[in-house]
């Protein structure tokens, strides 16, 4: 029996167990799958979902103020009688599952409520009157629809597939491809959902780019949307608006830990979060299959399921961000994820040649200074080679030599570096053998493309702050001093804008401490570092040394350090070195300066010691869990300048055609990099840095008083300036 034959036999009770000829299966033309799946899909399969059905949308536009007593805790979840009654709907089993061709019915089919089904069913519970008026608000549509299934896999076909999405305002969009990458891989099928019909395309059969004005014209909603859209992106299409579901999780879930977990994290992975939000197992069976060969039904029937289960999942997740307060920060993160797939399909030019060489040498580099660390330490008790990898050995090491290392971590080495050869030379070959390893020739073949650009898998919401990461390169972690980012360069006849956010952390705080001081001096246009600086000197000509001490200083005790952590923190980000008696004055003086920034700290410590574990930005994005006072303090700032980065990208996206050529290559916290042409610099440094004054005033001055946005902009031939 061929495939064809099985996927025609579903509904007719044929035994799961009959065989069939796998020859007969690659030899069924993509046009017959096509012609049995439309049949199919025409069926309805017994005990399915056939509601899904949200809850009232709660508008809760003070929910982001923070409390300021200590309320009583209520961490039970929010009541959800709809979705208990839908977990207790019997399902068919996974084997049942499989051979369905009509898995999930369209969210229209939602007349006969979970109610009435209950009242027919023994395994439904009483639904509460709460319930009941959640369903009547949400079952008053036509008649039930039957879910129509096309495997579309000839040109013509196109047409039904454009009749059935005109209008529709949300379209459910799932890609299978043969790889990860969009450069080198391609498109198989191309899955869409409406309210009403499911269509599958074959882009191997099919061109699919007469449908992107369609998709251009809906809201399109996606499981992690960037990886969908770099593919499509890469043909030619060009995003509209979108809703990520994935984006929508991770906002619920920001800090917190929920199952299901993967490596100890919350999973925001499409079978996690259908799991979570809906109760339902989806089978990820094909993920890992081979797109590139011959389809099967079991196949086309993964990537319906796939693709069906979004528009449901959406519905559920918009209520519970409504609800939550995060309607705001959403629209946000939406709109700046064309402008994450833009930058991503960019990538960033890159020096190949000078970087292997650059590799090459830090590797000789760190031998060398192995082979010194070796020479200075004391001969091995048992005449062994020691392990300067070790820490234990590190430390006897150090004793051997007199000094009782509590821990071997780089401030604790600082403290000594002076007085013993060893230690000093121990950090120097740490820090060389960390540059050889991180950042060798094996960095490089990470990202990067036969074109001479690297492109990074970008992750907008990989942070519990909000902010954004990469990896396979990480782009973010190349160090500012030394070389490496001087490879990082455009190509001929191109140049660098580099723009970076003034002081925007110490501005935030500014704003949410409410500091008279802080306040006032940006509003003056004053330099905040060199006002700590004269703060804790007492002179009002300021050196490079101390406005360097004023940076430590400044950013040192902003998030609750105390003066051995700033002597510490001094010493290793700014090389700044302070005794404990000098650490505790700079502290005291500083909070002398700034009694506003005393006084938050103060509020935020009241609400941590009275339970309270949830912070929230000026746009209402929240962190759950928080066990840390630094972290309470951190997450607010870090994440309100989080928002400003992303909306600012949103807006370059959405003014792109007021500068021709030019594209967002990089993003480092508060930096954002653009490639442009040598001749178009200027134009394009001005439209830059107006766009990303616009996004971060709207994020930071949402209330009185406003704060002034300085940003700081370059043209350059490298990244390194």
């Amino acid at each position: 029996m061929s495939w064809l034959e099985v996927l025609k036999n579903l509904d007719t009770g044929t035994s799961p167990e009959t065989e069939f000829d796998t020859d007969a299966a690659s030899s069924s033309s993509a046009a017959e799958l096509s012609e049995t799946f439309t049949q199919q899909g025409a069926k309805r399969v017994s005990n399915r979902l056939l509601s899904l059905l949200a809850p009232r949308h709660i508008g809760d536009t003070e929910g982001h103020a923070l409390r300021q007593g200590c309320p009583e805790k209520d961490i039970s979840t929010l009541g959800r009688p709809w979705l208990d009654a839908l977990r207790s709907v019997q399902t068919t089993s996974r084997v049942e599952a499989k051979r369905a061709t009509c898995l999930l019915p369209p969210v229209d089919r939602t007349s006969e409520s979970l109610v009435q089904r209950g009242a027919n069913s023994a395994k439904s519970p009483t639904a509460s009157p709460e319930a009941e008026e959640t369903s009547a608000a949400h079952t008053t549509e036509a008649k039930p629809k039957e879910a129509r299934r096309t495997l579309v896999a000839t040109q013509d076909q196109l047409a039904e597939v454009l009749a059935d999405l005109q209008g529709a305002e949300l379209i459910a969009v799932d890609l299978e491809t043969t790889g990860l990458d969009p450069r080198n891989d391609s498109i198989r099928l191309l899955s869409l959902a409406a309210r009403n019909a499911t269509h599958i395309v074959d882009c191997q059969s099919v061109d699919p780019t007469g449908l992107f004005s369609i998709l251009t014209e809906a809201t399109l909603v996606a499981h992690n949307a960037l990886f969908d859209l770099g593919f499509l992106t890469a043909l030619g299409f060009e995003p509209g608006k979108v809703a990520d579901t994935m984006i929508l999780s991770q906002l619920l879930y920001a800090g917190s830990k929920v199952e299901p977990l993967k490596r100890g994290q919350t999973s925001h992975s499409l079978d996690s979060v259908v799991k979570r939000e809906l109760g339902l197992e989806l089978d990820k069976t094909h993920q890992s299959s081979d797109w590139g060969g011959a389809l099967t039904p079991e196949m086309i029937e993964y990537a319906a399921r796939d693709v069906e289960i979004l528009l449901p999942l959406y519905d559920v997740l918009k209520a519970k961000i409504e609800e939550a307060g995060l309607t705001y920060v959403s629209e946000i993160e939406h709109r700046a994820l064309p402008a994450v797939v833009w930058m991503s399909g960019a990538g960033v030019s890159i020096n190949a040649g000078g970087w292997r060489e650059h590799a090459r040498k830090a590797e000789a580099e760190a031998a060398r200074q192995r082979d010194e660390l070796n020479v200075l330490a004391p001969e091995h008790p048992d005449g062994k080679e020691w392990n300067v990898g070790s820490h234990q050995q590190i430390r006897k090491i150090a004793k051997l030599l007199g000094v009782d290392l509590p821990n071997t971590r780089d401030e604790t080495l600082a403290l000594y570096a002076k007085e013993h050869g060893f230690i000093s030379a121990l950090r120097n070959y740490r820090k060389a053998s960390k540059l050889a390893s991180t950042y060798g020739a094996g960095w490089l073949e990470n990202g990067y493309h036969k074109d001479g650009r690297i492109y990074a898998f970008w992750r907008q919401l990989r942070a519990a702050t909000g902010r954004m990461a990469c990896d396979h390169p990480n782009l973010q972690n190349i160090p500012r001093s030394g070389p490496l980012r001087s490879y990082i360069r455009p190509p001929k006849g191109r140049v660098f804008v580099i723009a970076d956010y003034s002081q925007i952390e110490l501005r935030i705080v500014a704003k949410i401490s409410g500091d008279a001081e802080m306040l006032s001096a940006y509003s003056a246009g004053r330099d905040l570092h060199t006002l700590t600086a004269q703060s804790l000197t007492g002179r009002e000509e300021i050196s490079k040394d101390d406005r360097k001490l004023a940076k430590a200083v400044n950013f040192g005790l902003l998030y609750g350090m105390g003066a051995k952590g700033l002597r510490s923190y001094a010493l290793r980000s700014y090389g700044v070195e302070m005794s404990l008696e000098e650490a505790t004055r700079y502290r005291k003086r500083f909070f002398e300066t700034f009694p506003g920034l005393k006084r938050w700290h103060e509020r935020e410590r009241r609400a941590w010691q009275c339970g309270e574990t949830e912070t929230r930005t000026s746009t209402g994005r929240r962190r759950r869990d928080v066990e840390r006072l630094t972290d309470r303090l951190n997450a607010p700032v870090q994440g309100t300048g989080a928002d400003g980065l992303k909306l600012a990208l949103a807006i370059l996206w959405e003014r792109r055609n007021e500068c021709l050529g030019a594209m967002p290559v990089l993003v480092c916290h508060d930096e954002v990099v653009a490639e442009c042409d040598a001749h178009k610099a200027q134009k394009v440094k001005e439209w830059l840095v107006q766009v990303m004054k616009d996004g971060m005033y709207e994020v930071v001055n949402v209330k009185d008083p406003h704060i002034l946005i300085e940003v700081e902009a370059s043209v350059a031939k490298a990244w390194s300036g």
